[in-house]
C-alpha cells in the first residue's frame, strides 16, 4: 500500500515534495519499498512519537517541509477509486 500511495502522490507532487513519516524501526523497510524515493524525505520518529499530521508545527519538520500547504495521505488504507481521491487536485 505504501508503493500505491506514493504512485498516487506522484500524480500531484514532485518526489522532492513528498515525505514519508514512519517509526525509526521501519525506515529500512520504507527504503526497500520505495527504491527511487529521496532518503532525506523519510522522516523517522521514535516509537510512540506524535506523527507528522499532528505535529507539523515542530521546528525540525518545518526545516524539511518548507510549505504551509500540505496534505496527509495515510498509506495503510485501501483506496477503491484513487481517481476520485485525486480529482480535487485537478
Amino acid at each position: 500500500m505504501l508503493q500505491e500511495t506514493y504512485m498516487r502522490m506522484r500524480k500531484i507532487a514532485r518526489p522532492e515534495d513528498i515525505f514519508v513519516v514512519t517509526n525509526r524501526e521501519y525506515v529500512p523497510e520504507v527504503e526497500k519499498e520505495l527504491l527511487e524515493f529521496p532518503k532525506e524525505n523519510i522522516l523517522a520518529e521514535p516509537v510512540g512519537a506524535v506523527p507528522l499530521q499532528r505535529g507539523l508545527s515542530r521546528g525540525d519538520y518545518q526545516q524539511k517541509v518548507r510549505r504551509r500547504d500540505y496534505g496527509v495521505f495515510a498509506a495503510d488504507h485501501f483506496i477503491e477509486n484513487p481517481e476520485l481521491l485525486l480529482e480535487p487536485f485537478g
